[in-house]
């Protein structure tokens, strides 16, 4: 199951790098782990281009259980707008096997939409 979410905050580049990672690794009941981070191609960039995250196990996606514990990788992907804004877009790609719910898929579209929300609360 793919699930995509963009939004634009207005903001230091460096603090909404460090609010993705606050609210992905240290806020969430089921936390990711970072897998790779990928700098800009430009030295002067302090924030990365991209980064990559992972949790749950294949495990939990063939059992059953909750969405957040299913095997999921994410790529947060970050772009800098004129202005001092930042585009923020979530790719998640969950491991689920059968059809899956839509309750599920706006479990997971709800956790991006709260980071968004994290993040403008926090800035």
């Amino acid at each position: 199951m793919k699930v995509s979410y963009s939004f634009t905050v207005t903001g230091n580049p460096e603090k909404v790098f460090d609010l993705i990672i606050e609210y992905f690794t240290l806020t969430l009941k089921f936390p990711y782990k970072i897998k790779k981070v990928t700098p800009y191609p430009v030295e002067n960039i302090v924030i990365p281009e991209e980064i990559v995250l992972e949790r749950g196990s294949r495990f939990a996606s063939f059992g059953g259980g909750s969405i957040e514990s299913f095997k999921t990788s994410l790529k947060v992907t970050l772009a800098l707008k004129m202005g001092g804004q930042v585009t923020v877009s979530c790719n998640y790609d969950i491991v689920v096997y059968g059809t899956p719910l839509r309750s599920d898929e706006l479990k997971i579209l709800n956790e991006a939409k709260s980071l968004e929300k994290f993040i403008k609360e926090n800035m």
